[in-house]
Formats: structure tokens, sequence, C-alpha cells
């Protein structure tokens, strides 16, 4: 009903979306005093959250779904994800999180954008938009980037997000993974361009 704009007084779609609303909600339990600041302006971009915590330094969060990684309904990705971070960090000396859509909205990874010594969650079990599917010739460092400031990368590399395995969780394992055994999807499906050992990507089961 919300992106039919069939709720009365709700945020409009464009500006939002539901997962920063759980992920807004989810930041609130584990941080009841947290002060989050919603479409901040900064130069010519406007940042999702701004999340200040006593006692530690302030940070953007901006969230970055499928369409701003691989092909869309609304094309092509505009820019790489990094620009907008780089030009908001240098105006502003705030340190700008990208929250991945791959990063699982828990409150460990909240609590990780505050202290670096805890261990984040990656996750792609439900996903339709695999890393084989970005545009960018670097995805593989995109991802490499964005999912290692969440402390989110296993030490056997990135095979746990797509469930059956676990590092402290169990998650479902992904139809995907099925799919490229009996051969009806190709491997590269899941394999970032721009990956320097294949093997980092792969769930067990693949390897």
């Amino acid at each position: 009903m919300w992106y039919d704009n069939k709720i009365s007084n709700a945020i409009p779609v464009g500006k939002s979306s539901l997962d920063e609303f759980l992920l807004i909600a989810i930041i609130k339990q584990t941080f009841p005093k947290i002060e989050i600041e919603r479409q901040i302006s900064v130069k010519r971009f406007s940042m999702d959250l701004k999340l200040t915590l006593e006692g530690k330094s302030p940070v953007f969060i901006e969230f970055d779904g499928p369409s701003h990684f691989a092909i869309s309904r609304y094309g092509p990705p505009k820019n790489e994800p990094f620009r907008k971070k780089k030009t908001v960090e240098d105006a502003t000396g705030i340190e700008v999180i990208n929250w991945a859509y791959w990063i699982q909205r828990c409150s460990s990874n909240v609590k990780v954008l505050f202290d670096n010594t805890i261990n984040g969650y990656g996750v792609l079990w439900s996903t339709e938009i695999h890393f084989g599917m970005f545009v960018f010739e670097n995805s593989a460092e995109i991802i490499e980037t964005i999912t290692k400031r969440f402390n989110a990368v296993d030490e056997s590399g990135f095979g746990y997000f797509y469930g059956g395995q676990t590092r402290e969780r169990n998650n479902p394992e992904h139809p995907v993974i099925e799919k490229i055994k009996s051969g009806r999807i190709d491997v590269g499906h899941i394999i970032p361009k721009g990956c320097a050992d294949r093997n980092f990507w792969l769930p067990e089961k693949l390897k």
C-alpha cells in the first residue's frame, strides 16, 4: 500500500524506502538515545541518514540498493558508489558509510558503525541481484571495501552470504546455489568483475 501511495500522511515513496524505515527502527532499538536526521543536504547531494551518538563521531549513512550496482528498470547505475562519499566527506569531515543491500539489517551491523571491534554480517540468500551482475569493472574491490567497513567478510570469503553455512548464524540456502550446481545458471552469476580469487566468492558447495 505504501508504494501505491495509499497510506495517508506517509513519507513520499520517492524519498524513502522500506529498507530505510526498517534500518531506522533497528538503529533506534540498538541505541535508544541516538539522534537520527533524515535527508541531509550536502553540496548537491541528499544523504539518507545522519547518526549522532553521544561520545562518538557522527556518521552519514547512504543506503545503496541493487540499482546502485546493477542494471535495473531505471537503466544502469549513473555513478560509481563512492563518488558521493568522497564529495560529502571532503565537504564535512564526517565519514559516509555505504550500507549496501547485502549488509544485513541487524543490531550487530548498527553497533559496528561506532565500534570496529565488532563483527558484522552479510546476507544474499534472498536477493535476485547477485555480484556477477554488477556493471563496474572493479566490482570486487567495491564490494570488499563496503563489506570490510562492517567487518562482515569471513576469513573464507563471501560464501556464507548465501546461507547454508554458519558465521554464528544459519540462514536458508539461496536457491541460486542448486541452480548453479544443476547447470541452469552459470557460476559467473555470483562472481564479480575484477575478482582475483573466485573461490573467495563461492559457497563451499561450489568450490
